[in-house]
């Protein structure tokens, strides 16, 4: 399965994307920036 990440500072943005993303059949992390990016991708 692929994973797409979304990078948004605006939760509510995020979450109907990542809503969205899920809906087409792909896993969907969401981080607020750069930084909560990186360490979510760490752990991934």
């Amino acid at each position: 399965m692929y994973r797409i990440m979304i990078v948004e500072d605006d939760r509510g943005i995020s979450e109907s994307v990542a809503a969205q993303v899920r809906h087409w059949g792909f896993e969907a992390l969401c981080a607020d920036d750069f930084r909560e990016a990186m360490a979510v991708r760490r752990l991934n």
